[in-house]
Order: C-alpha cells, then sequence, then structure tokens
C-alpha cells in the first residue's frame, strides 16, 4: 500500500489550513474593512482552521491512514469551496474586491487540494 501521495497532500492541506487560520485569526481586526468580512467571522474561521490543520496533521501521521476519513477530508474540502463560492453569490457579507478575489482564491487552492488528495486517495485503493 503506497500512500506518501496522500500523505504529503494531507501535510500540504494541513499546513495551508493552519497558516491561513492563524493569519485570520491574529489578523482579523486589520482584515475586516480590506476584506469585508466581519472581525468575529474572522476570527472564529481562522480558530476552526487551525483546528481542521491539526485534525489533517494528525491524519498525516496514522498508519496506515482510514480511507474514510481521507474521504471525508476531500468531502469537507468540497463543501467549503461551495461555502466560499455561496458566500459571494448569496452575498453574506459586503465583500471588497479585495474579499472576492481572496475567496476566489482560497476556493481555487481547496479545490487543487482536494483533487490532490482524491488522486492520493485512488493511488491508495489501487
Amino acid at each position: 500500500m503506497n500512500d506518501k501521495l496522500l500523505r504529503l497532500a494531507l501535510r500540504v492541506d494541513a499546513a495551508a489550513c493552519a497558516g491561513m487560520g492563524l493569519a485570520l485569526a491574529a489578523g482579523a481586526a486589520a482584515l475586516d474593512g480590506a476584506l469585508g468580512i466581519p472581525a468575529g467571522w474572522l476570527a472564529g474561521l481562522g480558530v476552526a482552521l487551525i483546528v481542521c490543520g491539526g485534525g489533517l496533521a494528525w491524519l498525516s501521521a496514522t498508519a496506515p491512514i482510514s480511507p474514510a476519513l481521507g474521504w471525508g477530508v476531500v468531502a469537507g474540502n468540497l463543501a467549503w469551496v461551495l461555502a466560499s463560492v455561496a458566500a459571494i453569490v448569496a452575498g453574506w457579507w459586503p465583500l471588497t474586491a479585495a474579499g472576492v478575489t481572496i475567496v476566489i482564491a482560497q476556493a481555487a487552492v481547496v479545490v487543487a487540494l482536494a483533487e490532490w488528495e482524491w488522486v492520493g486517495l485512488r493511488r491508495l485503493a489501487a
């Protein structure tokens, strides 16, 4: 069973979640006006991303990786992307141009991570 690709994808996802989470949580007050997302939401999302990053780091270190948990990660990432698109389309917040750009950019990164994890899971099953 070769799970190196999946483990690497999960580690990168963990680092991305934790990094974005730290930036949002620590910079919530400053980013509020720049992005148009209320500081409370930014701080809450930041903390949630830090927790997710820890969970992904743990999962990437487990032996063996549960395929069910791996598929759960892919589904969670896709749900995040859908929520990001919904936030823009439904106008949940008064996003600035920078806010829309950041939401779209992070959603694109999350799609790429989900695809990478999907490929890793497919290789694991093969």
